[in-house]
C-alpha cells in the first residue's frame, strides 16, 4: 500500500514524478502511473487499487486534466473509498477548474487548493507535507542539507620534536695526545661529525615543518573566516585567495578546500566536477591520516568528500560519522553539515528538532550560512514551531551579509508576504541580487518572475536568459523550465 497516489494526465508527468520523488525523498510512499504501472494488467485496476489503498490523493489540476475522463474517475474513486483529496492547480486558477469541473468541485469541497509550479515544485512539496500531517498522514521512518552548511579556531597541531641524537654525535677528538690518531679514530671522528651535521639538518628540517604548518593554519583560519562570515561579511572571493596562496604553500588542506569549490561551484568557482575529483585524489591519503589522529578539520573535509563524492565513492553513513565527530570537536561547520543530514534523513534517522539544533549552534558561532539554514526552519516550522517573522528576519541579516542563499530566500518570503509585507519589485531585485552572485535558485526564482510578468514586466528572453544562467551552473529545474520555453 502506498501513501500517497499522484493523479494526473500524461502532459502533467513531470510535475507529477517530481512531486513524488521529493516526496519519497521526505519517507512518504507514493503511486504515479508512469512509475508503478505493471505491464499486462488493465490501468483501470491498477489506478483503481491504488486510489483504494493509499491514504490520500493529490490531484494535478490542468487544462488537460480537466478534460481527462480517467482523471474524473480516479476522483470519483477517492471520494467513494473516503480518501482525502488534496488539489493542486497546475497553470490554472481555482476559479477556472470549479467553473469547468462542477462534479470534482462538489467532491473536493472546501479543501484548500494549492498552487504548483516546476520552478517552485520543492516548496509546494513542503506545504503538501505541511498538508498531509494536518491529516495525520506521516512519513514513514528512513535511515541515514546550504551545502556548508566555526568560531572556534580550527588547527592542525604542529608535529613533535624528535629526540635528540646521542651524546656520541658532538665527539670531539682529545685535546692532548702524544701521537697522531690511528685509522679507527678517524673514522669515528668522521661518522660523529656526519651524524651531528645530519641530527643539525633534520633538527633544521622539523623546524621548517612546523613553521610551514603555523603558516598554513594561519591562512587557512583566515580563509575559513572569510567563508563563514564569521567576520560580519562572507567573502568568497578573499577567501578563494588565501586557500589558493596556502595552497601555493604546500598545504593539503587548502588543497582539499579548493577541490570542494570546484565540485559544487563554492568559492566563486565554476563547477568541474573532473577537476575537484582529481584535486581530491592528490591529497586524501594524508586527510585521511590526519583525520584518523583526531584532527577536526580532516575530518570534516574527509565527511564532505564522502557526502558529495569528491575523488572517492559517496558514503552517507560514513560522512554523517565524521561529521558528528568534527562537530563534537567544535568544528563549527561540521554542525552545520551535520544538521542537513538530520534534516534530510538519508544518513540518519530525521530528526528536525536535532537538525534545527545544529543550525542554531552553527549560527550562534558566526557561520552565516547556518543561519540561513536556521531560517529555513522556522519559514517551514521545521522542528520549531513555525515563525516566518524570524525567518524573515534571519535571511535579511545573512543577506545583508552576503550570503547569496539567503538573499534568494527573503526575496521569497517578500513575494509571497510571509513574514514581511510583500513586495513582488523587491522580490525581484533580490532574486536578480543573488542570481549575479551566483546563485542559481535566485536563477530560477527571477527567470520564474521575468516569463510570468510577475511584479516585473514580462521578459521572455530576459527569462530564457535566467534559465539558461541556472541551467549551465547545474540547476537542473533550470534546465528543465529552459526545453519547457524555448
Amino acid at each position: 500500500m502506498k501513501d500517497i497516489f499522484i493523479s494526473h494526465v500524461e502532459e502533467d508527468a513531470p510535475v507529477a514524478l517530481a512531486l513524488a520523488d521529493l516526496l519519497e525523498g521526505a519517507g512518504f510512499t507514493t503511486w504515479c502511473y508512469e512509475r508503478d504501472s505493471l505491464p499486462g494488467i488493465s490501468y483501470l485496476i491498477q489506478t483503481g487499487q491504488a486510489v483504494e489503498q493509499c491514504k490520500a490523493v493529490l490531484l494535478v489540476i490542468s487544462d488537460h486534466a480537466l478534460g481527462s475522463h480517467q482523471v474524473t474517475k480516479e476522483v470519483v474513486r477517492a471520494h467513494e473509498s473516503e480518501r482525502p483529496i488534496i488539489p493542486l492547480l497546475f497553470g490554472v486558477s481555482h476559479a477556472h477548474f470549479q467553473k469547468r469541473q462542477p462534479e470534482w468541485r462538489e467532491v473536493i469541497g472546501a479543501a484548500a487548493s494549492l498552487p504548483v509550479s516546476m520552478e517552485h515544485v520543492d516548496r509546494c512539496a513542503l506545504k503538501i507535507i505541511d498538508g498531509l500531517k494536518s491529516l495525520g498522514i506521516v512519513a514513514n521512518p528512513m535511515s541515514g542539507q546550504n551545502g556548508d552548511h566555526g568560531n572556534t579556531p580550527i588547527v592542525i597541531h604542529a608535529q613533535p620534536r624528535p629526540a635528540p641524537e646521542p651524546e656520541r654525535a658532538h665527539l670531539e677528538s682529545p685535546v692532548a695526545v702524544r701521537k697522531p690518531p690511528g685509522r679507527k679514530l678517524l673514522v669515528l671522528i668522521a661518522t660523529a661529525g656526519a651524524l651531528a651535521i645530519a641530527a643539525a639538518v633534520f633538527l633544521y628540517s622539523t623546524r621548517t615543518q612546523e613553521n610551514k604548518q603555523l603558516e598554513w593554519n594561519g591562512l587557512r583560519k583566515q580563509a575559513i573566516a572569510e567563508y563563514m562570515g564569521s567576520g560580519g561579511k562572507i567573502r568568497e572571493k578573499e577567501a578563494w585567495n588565501l586557500f589558493s596562496e596556502a595552497d601555493s604553500k604546500g598545504d593539503p588542506l587548502s588543497h582539499m578546500w579548493l577541490a570542494r569549490g570546484y565540485h559544487s561551484g563554492r568559492l566563486g568557482l565554476s563547477k568541474d566536477s573532473v577537476r575537484a575529483a582529481a584535486m581530491a585524489r592528490e591529497v586524501l591519503p594524508v586527510i585521511q591520516t590526519k583525520a584518523d589522529k583526531g584532527e577536526a578539520e580532516s575530518e570534516f573535509l574527509l565527511a564532505s568528500a564522502y557526502e558529495e563524492g569528491i575523488g572517492v565513492d559517496r558514503d552517507g553513513h560514513r560522512a554523517a560519522d565524521l561529521f558528528s565527530k568534527s562537530c563534537g570537536e567544535n568544528h563549527v561547520l561540521g554542525c552545520n553539515n551535520l544538521g542537513s543530514l538530520y534534516a534530510g534523513g538519508e544518513s540518519m534517522p530525521k530528526d528536525e528538532a536535532k537538525a534545527a539544533g545544529f543550525y542554531r549552534m552553527a549560527c550562534d558561532a558566526g557561520d552565516l550560512r547556518g543561519c540561513t539554514n536556521l531560517g529555513f526552519m522556522y519559514g517551514n516550522g521545521f522542528g520549531v514551531p513555525r515563525d516566518a517573522a524570524r525567518a524573515a528576519a534571519l535571511f535579511e541579516n545573512t543577506c545583508q551579509k552576503g550570503d547569496l542563499q539567503g538573499c534568494t530566500n527573503l526575496g521569497f518570503m517578500y513575494d509571497q508576504g510571509e513574514g514581511i509585507q510583500q513586495d513582488s519589485v523587491k522580490a525581484a531585485s533580490l532574486y536578480g541580487q543573488a542570481c549575479n552572485g551566483g546563485n542559481m535558485d535566485g536563477c530560477v526564482d527571477m527567470a520564474a518572475m521575468q516569463f510570468n510578468g510577475h511584479g516585473i514586466p514580462k521578459d521572455e528572453k530576459a527569462a530564457i536568459k535566467s534559465y539558461k544562467r541556472a541551467c549551465d551552473g547545474g540547476s537542473e529545474i533550470g534546465c528543465e523550465m529552459l526545453k519547457k520555453i524555448q
